[in-house]
């Protein structure tokens, strides 16, 4: 996933929000390297919302009842920056659907974000012709699907195998 990644971003050195793999999902860690800026979510459980915060690095991350996520000290993402945001899921499709673990967390943070470039991770195996799965229209499309053998671009930026 990591070369396709390289060719997909050659000259990206902003921001990236990414996340901490569970559940046999891709690891985005040796793809965080090359940005300046790297946030992680924290889910607000009270608000059923996620924010994203910046970090050193993983090494700053806390332990929490969900998974491993930054600290309340750490500085929330400013509200209309530009960057990349990798985006797990249990599957997807090869017009950028995707699956989730059905919280809508990330459904909602990127509704209210439709300025940053969705990156989907994913294994080839998690990669189908067509959702087999009820999607509706609060689910948020990715720009790109990324998995160890191809790079798929999504409606939102026109639909190609690249």
């Amino acid at each position: 996933v990591v070369e396709n990644l390289q060719r997909l971003l050659r000259s990206e050195k902003g921001i990236v929000l990414s996340y901490v793999s569970i559940h046999g999902e891709i690891d985005p860690t040796a793809a965080e390297k090359s940005f300046a800026g790297l946030y992680f979510p924290r889910i607000l459980r009270d608000k059923n919302l996620i924010e994203f915060r910046e970090v050193k690095s993983r090494s700053d991350l806390q332990k929490a009842s969900w998974n491993l996520e930054p600290p309340l000290s750490a500085p929330l993402l400013p509200g209309k920056v530009f960057g990349i945001v990798f985006v797990p899921a249990v599957a997807f499709d090869h017009s950028g659907h995707r699956l989730g673990f059905g919280s809508g967390h990330f459904d909602r943070f990127l509704q209210a974000h439709p300025h940053l470039l969705r990156i989907g991770l994913a294994h080839d195996f998690q990669i189908l012709p067509k959702a087999s799965w009820l999607v509706e229209k609060h689910d948020e499309i990715m720009d790109y699907v990324v998995t160890p053998s191809a790079i798929w671009g999504s409606p939102r930026i026109g639909l190609r195998h690249v």
